[in-house]
């Protein structure tokens, strides 16, 4: 899963392989990073453009209620 990228790892066999395969492991794991990136990237396109689609005072109160916690 995108959002527990971890859990492919444990789910992986590269964990439990005989002979244990190092170089497998590694690519698993820049497998799940780079996943792990284009959610984030694809999360800052989203939330710029929600952003971009407000007025400055949408903006400004957003912005004070993330300063107090108040999503």
């Amino acid at each position: 899963s995108t959002l527990f990228p971890y859990t492919t790892l444990f789910r992986s066999g590269a964990l439990r392989a005989e002979p244990f395969d190092p170089d497998a492991l590694t690519r698993l794991i820049t497998e799940l990073r780079d996943r792990s990136t284009r959610v984030q990237q694809n999360a800052q396109t989203a939330f710029v453009a929600h952003l971009t689609a407000m007025s400055a005072a949408e903006r400004v109160t957003l912005a004070n209620k993330l300063e107090r916690g108040k999503p």
